[in-house]
């Protein structure tokens, strides 16, 4: 993911806005998709809004990684856990 355009901008804007307001920012989204999913909880049809805050609440979490420089400790992390989820369902 390092040699594309998404993640130059990830960089840039992480960088231009730093780690405090960042943090401040993926908490803010994170409550915006929570919202949403208690929504559809409850049986509304708000897919686009979904789709809108999970896009927001990836990039910031794609942000803190970067800053926090752990990128590839979150990766794979998030890896072992998914082996062992899915092993669940072998």
């Amino acid at each position: 993911m390092n040699d594309n355009k998404h993640y130059d901008n990830i960089t840039i804007t992480a960088d231009g806005y730093g780690l405090n307001h960042q943090i401040r920012k993926a908490v803010e989204e994170i409550g915006e998709l929570l919202a949403e999913l208690g929504r559809v909880m409850c049986g509304a049809d708000n897919l686009g809004a979904v789709i809108e805050e999970t896009a927001d609440t990836y990039n910031m979490l794609d942000q803190l990684c970067y800053l926090f420089e752990i990128e590839n400790e979150v990766q794979e992390i998030a890896e072992k856990k998914m082996q062992r989820t899915a092993s669940k369902f072998r």
